[in-house]
């Protein structure tokens, strides 16, 4: 049976090694670029304890978070309910995208790989940092919100069928109330 949630975490190797710190997992190697051969993940569990392996479904789907480095060519599609954590280098248009299609998917976040940052605090459970739990990055990574994608696709598309000024405008401030008005509550 699948976990109830997991987060799908793309990293550049050497980027998070340097958040993790000294303690890194086994297998973790930055030197020899170990996880960034295109075959080994990390298996991270809610406490925080690492597996670093090839991929292997059962583990994939057992893990709370999987840190899949950039050259990875990772096809699994959770079927716990997840969200997806990613970075500057990672393929948005393929490798995000894939999974944002998915049933489960709950929501993602674009960051950079440095402190105070969703990684960080990843990097800050896998050393087991008090207070740091997989929860409270699960709910760090924003949730997808339909109505909003729905009406920033609605300012592209008036770009896109070369609208006149006022339709542009229009769209981007029914965009940008709703988020107001979202935030508010």
């Amino acid at each position: 049976m699948a976990k109830q949630k997991q987060i799908i975490c793309f990293i550049d190797p050497e980027k998070f090694g340097a958040l993790i710190g000294n303690n890194l997992p086994n297998g973790y190697e930055i030197d020899d670029v170990y996880l960034d051969n295109g075959n080994n993940l990390v298996y991270v569990q809610n406490e925080g304890t690492c597996e670093v392996l090839v991929y292997v479904e059962v583990k994939s789907k057992a893990a709370s978070i999987i840190l899949v480095p950039d050259s990875f060519n990772f096809q699994y599609a959770p079927e716990a309910l997840f969200k997806v954590l990613w970075h500057n280098g990672t393929n948005e248009a393929s490798r995000v995208q894939r999974l944002r299609d998915t049933n489960n998917f709950q929501g993602d976040n674009k960051s950079m790989e440095e402190p105070d940052t969703p990684y960080q605090k990843i990097a800050d459970l896998i050393n087991k940092k008090v207070g740091v739990t997989f929860d409270n990055i699960y709910k760090d990574i924003k949730n997808y919100d339909t109505k909003e994608e729905n009406l920033t696709d609605d300012i592209f598309n008036a770009i896109y069928e070369q609208k006149d000024e006022d339709a542009i405008e229009k769209a981007v401030s029914k965009r940008d109330k709703y988020i107001i008005e979202k935030g508010n509550n």
